[in-house]
């Protein structure tokens, strides 16, 4: 996990070496496993008559969004 960094005291090393992180990398759990892909996009794009079934291609775009956050939260970790 974070290594001590004196510049970042108490509440920023909590806001910015903890928090921050989950905050990044949670998207991509709630759109793999729950509440799952479907509720994801009707968050993104609101409609009257929300989608309870989405189409392949959909589902397949949200999912790769998801290992786009999770990509940029590793690549985060690997240079701080």
């Amino acid at each position: 996990m974070p290594r001590n960094f004196p510049a970042l005291p108490g509440f920023y090393q909590a806001l910015f070496l903890y928090f921050e992180p989950l905050s990044t990398i949670s998207p991509a759990f709630l759109a793999w496993f729950f509440p799952g892909a479907a509720w994801f996009h009707n968050q993104l794009i609101p409609t009257e008559a929300p989608a309870k079934v989405l189409d392949a291609r959909t589902t397949m775009a949200i999912w790769q969004l998801g290992n786009c956050i999770t990509i940029v939260l590793q690549v985060q970790q690997t240079y701080s």
